[in-house]
């Protein structure tokens, strides 16, 4: 077995027989190095599934044809995001309900707390930042006593790592009662309805999320 310092005479001989040899061979080593490095775990960058929130769904039914849909969002430590209430900026949270006669929103989608106006240094921007968990309800009326579904979403840009997320939910009627079921949450784009209050198609519930 040729040794480091027998190597080196001989990458010092260009005319050497093992030169050829030898200068390929390192040169694969000094690639594997590189490839096994840009491998290592600790150099990898951090992945996106994290959502940096959790949300909780429930249907609150007080009447057959009214009832109320809650979310809640329950944020990671120093993570916050745009409230739906906050006037003239668009990555502002959206709720949507597709377009239907079966249900209806009534009024507006209240949030408790509150949270108060400020001036954001991170995006330099005025409005309503969401800091704490916070509870959304929307009142519902149900226009039919058939059984239907009703797709939902909420978009929402999660601070300050600038990540938007859509909430895929389904809104059901069977037998006179409403339930609500969680489809999915993904890593998206940036929408182009900013002031859009319904979505356009229903939600395909074969791509639910485990």
């Amino acid at each position: 077995m040729i040794t480091l310092s027998e190597a080196a005479k001989l990458l010092r001989k260009p005319d050497n027989m093992y030169f050829h040899k030898m200068k390929t061979s390192l040169i694969a080593i000094l690639l594997a190095v590189v490839f096994v490095a840009c491998d290592s775990p600790q150099d990898k960058e951090e992945t996106t599934d994290k959502n940096y929130f959790e949300i909780t769904f429930g249907i609150d039914q007080e009447k057959n044809e009214e009832a109320t849909l809650t979310f809640e969002i329950a944020l990671d430590s120093g993570y916050y995001f745009l409230s739906p209430h906050t006037e003239g900026l668009g990555q502002r949270l959206l709720f949507s309900v597709l377009d239907t006669d079966n249900l209806l929103l009534d009024g507006e989608l209240e949030e408790y707390p509150k949270p108060r106006e400020e001036f954001d240094e991170l995006t330099g921007k005025q409005g309503k930042f969401v800091r704490k968990n916070t509870t959304y309800n929307q009142n519902l009326i149900v226009n039919s006593s058939d059984d239907f579904e009703v797709s939902g979403l909420i978009w929402l840009e999660i601070l300050p790592v600038y990540q938007p997320y859509q909430v895929s939910f389904v809104i059901s009627h069977k037998s006179g009662e409403l339930e609500i079921e969680e489809i999915s949450t993904s890593v998206t784009g940036y929408p182009t309805f900013w002031d859009k209050k319904r979505i356009d198609i229903p939600i395909d519930k074969s791509k639910k999320s485990n």
